[in-house]
């Protein structure tokens, strides 16, 4: 589950909603433009020289990147990855996004004009490599930007978009959107005694909640005493004759009035549980659907 706090980390260095060109070799040299103003590059002229030789080229490669793009091209975004890249400072990557308003005919029979374009530029294959060698962070940039360009939600989102500034939102909606899809949740009536995890590892005294709705991501809790936002906690919740523990963070707390009392409900995200009672939760929540 890719978190909130990660969406600054995966975001664009470029984002351009007003492209003009209109046709794919005058494209790739606008964007050149737009990429040589990043300060992530060290060699304007060497960037623009890159840009201007695919632009040249373009006949010759257009096959074969289409056929790599097709998942993406066939709702009109066009992916592009560059792995060598001396123009960059090294060991840096360089992300475009941009928006074609009137849209381009790549002129390749069956294929829908493009209206956007993403393109992930690479100093070098070592940076490449390096990505992938910390803590999956390739793997989890892949799966972030292909849920976002696959969804139609986020391509509309986009197109509609009125300044880059909205940018942030459009991502955070969209992802919340997928994630729910995702993990579904059902309302259950259960229990659960939870705590609060200081930064000393002290674990403070459990409180009895109830839990009030559930999927695998997350839970809602109703609860006598407030949490902050961002507070660890721990949970020890009762599925049937299981008690199965696990660890989260509060993503939300509000009070709310039940009757004459008032109480406070709670989203916690869950951030670490073992297989087994992952795979209890599983089991449960499959005979919920």
């Amino acid at each position: 589950m890719i978190k909130k706090e990660d969406f600054e980390k995966y975001l664009p260095d470029i984002v351009e909603l007003n492209l003009a060109s209109e046709n794919i070799k005058d494209l790739f040299l606008e964007v050149s433009e737009r990429i040589v103003t990043s300060d992530k590059v060290c060699n304007q002229q060497a960037a623009r020289r890159e840009f201007a030789i695919i632009s040249k080229q373009w006949e010759r490669l257009k096959e074969s990147l289409v056929k790599d793009g097709t998942d993406f091209i066939s709702n009109g975004v066009f992916p592009f990855t560059i792995n060598y890249c001396p123009f960059l400072y090294i060991s840096t990557s360089l992300l475009f996004i941009g928006r074609l308003n009137k849209g381009i005919d790549l002129g390749i029979q069956g294929i829908p004009p493009i209206k956007i374009i993403c393109i992930m530029l690479f100093h070098s294959v070592e940076s490449v490599d390096k990505n992938k060698k910390i803590d999956g962070e390739m793997d989890k940039f892949n799966l972030y930007w292909n849920n976002l360009l696959k969804n139609q939600s986020f391509i509309e989102g986009f197109m509609n978009i009125e300044s880059s500034e909205r940018f942030l939102e459009l991502v955070s909606m969209t992802h919340s959107y997928l994630e729910k899809r995702r993990y579904p949740r059902y309302s259950i009536h259960s229990i659960a005694y939870c705590n609060t995890i200081s930064e000393e590892d002290m674990l403070e005294k459990k409180e009895k909640v109830e839990v009030k709705n559930i999927s695998l991501s997350g839970l809602l809790l109703q609860h006598n005493n407030p949490f902050q936002v961002e507070d660890h906690v721990g949970v020890n919740l009762m599925l049937e004759d299981k008690v199965i523990y696990m660890s989260g963070k509060v993503c939300r707390c509000h009070e709310i009035e039940e009757g004459e009392r008032k109480v406070y409900s709670s989203g916690i995200d869950i951030t670490d549980i073992s297989k087994e009672n992952r795979l209890i939760m599983e089991e449960y929540l499959s005979r919920l659907q």
